[in-house]
């Protein structure tokens, strides 16, 4: 997927070995490192799959990382009614942009390849939710900002069903 942006055509592509992630710093030390040192093993485990913002130089912009996953029956969504059996989700598991270009609008676009993603899934097999665990208040309110909602007031994990994606796509 390729998308314009000031910064020139951005692709948005599969992980690859051969994308430089060594350098890669977002100002949080766990999703830099886990880019740095187990993404490649993820992929190989099929565990989550990795997608690349690049720049027209094949500079690494920024990444997520998405697997799917289930919310237990006894967890609570304060906004959903109650319900006897697990939730098929996705997970957004981590997303992260380079500091040096972060407020750009890489965020928004990774995340909304991440939704497309999501919605093409769904097509294939049940999936009732999108998650994710915001690392804090700000990342809330990003996630906040495109339609996702808090498990509870106080939580930092937030989701966005499947079907408010599919009628406002």
């Amino acid at each position: 997927m390729q998308n314009s942006s000031p910064l020139g055509p951005i692709q948005i592509v599969p992980f690859s070995r051969d994308i430089q992630r060594s350098e890669f710093t977002s100002g949080n030390l766990d999703l830099d490192q886990w880019l740095k040192r187990y993404a490649k093993q993820s992929e190989d485990r099929f565990q989550a799959r990795t997608f690349f913002a690049l720049s027209d130089v094949s500079e690494l912009l920024g990444y997520y990382a998405n697997t799917f996953g289930e919310v237990s029956a006894h967890e609570e969504i304060e906004s959903l009614a109650l319900s006897n059996y697990s939730r098929p989700a996705y997970l957004i598991a981590r997303l992260a942009v380079d500091s040096k270009w972060q407020g750009r609008g890489i965020g928004r676009m990774l995340l909304f390849d991440a939704l497309d993603k999501a919605i093409r899934a769904s097509s294939l097999a049940g999936l009732e939710l999108v998650i994710v665990e915001a690392i804090d208040e700000k990342v809330v309110k990003f996630y906040e900002g495109v339609g996702f909602h808090r498990f509870s007031s106080s939580s930092t994990k937030l989701f966005i069903t499947m079907k408010s994606l599919v009628h406002s796509s």
